[in-house]
């Protein structure tokens, strides 16, 4: 197991490259976030690696051990607000660190994207999703079913 430190590290380097790799966002009225699109999907990715038991747990533990990694943190509504303003640049984050740890063949960095539950869709909505055949439905403790 990778201490938080080395992961965190690592992570936010590949999201920043990853970030570096997209468009830019448009602009929008009112202040600027206080945490780069980089920062906020770090932030996503490991609060899913560690298994935190709700987005306060999350936060929570973010105030207290992550404070110096992420000295501008949010106040929890505003950083939830920042965390669901970047879910589809989320979502492609989370198809390129696979991709590209699928090519580089670490298994402990799978391990860790692999077992980590992303909602794909409503789960009482019938036919087949768009990543029918690579996800289902399943219990997380985070997400439910």
């Amino acid at each position: 197991m990778l201490d938080t430190n080395t992961f965190l590290t690592t992570l936010y380097v590949m999201c920043a490259d990853f970030c570096k790799m997209r468009p830019g966002l448009a602009p929008t009225p009112g202040a600027k976030p206080s945490l780069t699109p980089a920062e906020v999907l770090t932030l996503c990715i490991f609060g899913q690696w560690r298994h935190f038991a709700s987005e306060r747990d999350f936060y929570r533990f973010a105030q207290r051990h992550l404070r110096p990694y992420f000295p501008t943190l949010p106040d929890r509504t505003q950083f939830n607000r920042l965390q669901r303003a970047c879910y589809d640049d989320l979502v492609a984050c989370w198809q390129h660190l696979t991709q590209q740890l699928r090519l580089q063949e670490t298994t402990t960095y799978y391990e860790a994207l692999d077992a980590s539950a992303v909602a794909t869709r409503q789960v009482t909505r019938r036919g087949s999703g768009w990543l029918s055949g690579q996800a289902d439905k399943g219990l997380a403790s985070r997400l439910g079913w």
